[in-house]
């Protein structure tokens, strides 16, 4: 069997040949395929990244939740000091919250590939001027600063994955090559982010930074809030090249020097 830590030397490298799957590995060329196929096979049912379950310390559940993703491929320590830089960039001023495409900046600073992504048309459909009116008139605030957020809000979130479906399809997806998802729910009327990091048979795991975890049988709920879906996707920076390589396994070739790959990784 090839276990997964093997196989993202593998995978990041693209150089699953006979020769080095005997010289690395001491498995033949065949037998290195199967261990591929077995793992996709399995992880088809069921499959979870190991998170360090740092839980948040301030009002940082956005950052929180993108640390223990970032954890899992690149161990740290989530100390209060970067926990407070973090919070801070990932802050809008005059709203609070962790904005998803602040949160991206820093991931991508820290070497990780990574992918925004939203329902667009919900977004929209939420913040039109009558509901940013009635949200200032309740929240207290002027409307012109209301507003201002949603305008940075969508500018900073152009370049993400607009998406309207199934999320459950979407996030397995993208957990099966290579990422955690952070996304933004809602508890007791105030947007909070939590991390999906896995599956099985019965739902998704989700690690809430407040210190538990939950289990989720439909996403297409428990990802929207009030307003619309977003979050982002931190994907492991060793394993970005994986979906085509494992594409190749499973049609049961491997194709050397397709893809360059190296300096990518």
């Amino acid at each position: 069997m090839l276990y997964p830590k093997k196989a993202r030397f593998f995978l990041c490298y693209n150089l699953i040949t006979p020769r080095l799957a005997r010289f690395l590995n001491k498995r033949t060329y065949q037998e290195t395929l199967e261990g591929l196929r077995a793992y996709i096979k399995r992880k088809e049912k069921s499959f979870r990244y190991t998170i360090p379950r740092f839980i948040q310390r301030y009002g940082s559940c956005g950052v929180t939740s993108m640390a223990n993703a970032m954890a899992v491929f690149r161990p740290f320590k989530f100390t209060k000091k970067l926990e407070k830089e973090w919070l801070e960039r990932s802050l809008h001023s005059p709203y609070p919250g962790n904005m998803p495409y602040l949160m991206a900046e820093i991931a991508r600073e820290q070497g990780f590939p990574v992918e925004l992504f939203w329902d667009k048309e919900s977004y929209l459909a939420h913040t039109s001027d009558s509901h940013l009116e009635h949200y200032a008139q309740s929240s207290g605030l002027p409307f012109h600063l209301v507003k201002e957020v949603k305008e940075k809000f969508v500018k900073g979130m152009k370049e993400a994955t607009n998406f309207r479906g199934d999320w459950n399809n979407w996030v397995k997806k993208r957990l099966q090559e290579g990422g955690l998802i952070v996304f933004a729910n809602e508890r007791q009327g105030i947007l909070h982010y939590n991390l999906i990091y896995g599956y099985d048979e019965e739902g998704f795991f989700i690690w809430d930074p407040l210190g538990w975890e939950e289990k989720s049988s439909d996403l297409n709920k428990t990802m929207r809030n009030s307003i619309s879906v977003w979050g982002l996707v931190i994907y492991d920076p060793y394993l970005i090249l994986a979906p085509y390589i494992l594409e190749d396994a499973r049609a049961g070739v491997a194709i050397p020097g397709r893809l360059s790959g190296k300096k990518d990784c």
